[in-house]
C-alpha cells in the first residue's frame, strides 16, 4: 500500500465547474503536508494531505484537505510499482507472500 509522505509527486484531480464550462482535469501536485483528519470515516479517521498544485492553465495554488481518491491520486507508475510481487511497502517489509530472488547469469 503506498503512503503519502511530504515531497511526493501525485496527481491533483480538477472536479470541473458544476455549469460544465470547465470539465474536470489533472495536474502535478506536490504533497507538502500530511496530517490525520478528526472527522470519521467509516470509523476511521481519514489521512489527508496539503497540496502545492501547478495548474495546467499556468497557475499554481495550494490545496488544503485533499483526500486521496477523491481531491488527488497516485501516478500510473507509483500504482503500478505498488502492485508488483515483491514489492516491499514504506515500512520496508515485504508485502509479497514469497520473496522472489533476481536471477544471477
Amino acid at each position: 500500500m503506498l503512503k503519502p509522505t511530504m515531497g511526493r509527486v501525485v496527481v491533483y484531480l480538477h472536479p470541473g465547474s458544476a455549469d460544465g464550462k470547465y470539465p474536470p482535469s489533472e495536474s502535478p501536485a506536490i504533497i507538502q503536508k500530511v496530517y490525520t483528519s478528526p472527522v470519521q470515516v467509516e470509523g476511521e479517521n481519514q489521512t489527508v494531505c496539503d497540496l502545492f498544485v501547478m495548474s495546467n492553465t499556468g497557475g499554481i495554488f495550494f490545496a488544503k484537505g485533499s483526500i486521496e481518491g477523491v481531491n488527488w491520486d497516485w501516478l500510473p507508475f507509483q500504482k503500478d510499482q505498488a502492485n508488483r510481487p515483491g514489492w516491499a511497502g514504506q515500512d520496508g517489509k515485504d508485502t509479497s507472500s514469497e520473496t522472489q530472488s533476481p536471477e544471477v547469469n
